[in-house]
């Protein structure tokens, strides 16, 4: 039999040893309880589709904006930068729109390595800028708009750095 030596202990030595033992099994479930809550995960018994969501830089996540979503915010961003007419803006929405949906199909599809999507990604971009170019803005806006574009890299190249930086 395993004698831990404790019978022969003070009742002062048995009650701290007693204490410390407390403490640690309500530290350890603790943390056990906080983990599993961390880990918990809403389960979705009905029929209909989930939402999908992306995950943030920041480790968090939100729900993945549909086509329309993100045509709707590009073309509101566009019109505060550029100062777009209504027919300009809705004319921005339908080629935002459809330069949402045809990259939403190009991450869909399975099929090719990353970097001939990584391609046709940009063809789509070129595409959409000759649309804008030709069909909707000024020359001025268009000058604008492509200072903008730049101005929004850099800034994209910056905060990359930061992010690496932080690690």
């Amino acid at each position: 039999m395993l004698n831990l030596g404790i019978v022969f202990l003070s009742k002062d030595k048995k009650r701290l040893i007693m204490k410390k033992s407390i403490l640690f099994i309500l530290a350890f479930a603790g943390i056990s309880f906080y983990s599993v809550a961390q880990a918990n995960v809403d389960v979705d018994d009905s029929d209909e589709p989930s939402e999908s969501v992306e995950i943030t830089s920041k480790g968090g996540e939100k729900p993945k904006k549909t086509p329309e979503e993100r045509a709707r915010f590009q073309s509101q961003k566009m019109k505060q930068q550029l100062n777009l007419t209504q027919e300009q803006e809705a004319k921005v929405y339908k080629l935002a729109l459809l330069r949402a949906q045809k990259m939403d199909q190009l991450r869909a599809r399975s099929d090719g390595d990353k970097k001939s999507k990584m391609t046709q990604a940009k063809q789509i971009q070129v595409e959409n800028d000759q649309a804008l170019k030709n069909d909707v803005l000024t020359p001025e806006q268009y000058t604008q708009y492509i200072q903008w574009k730049e101005d929004r890299k850099k800034q994209m190249k910056e905060n990359r750095g930061k992010q690496k930086g932080r690690k």
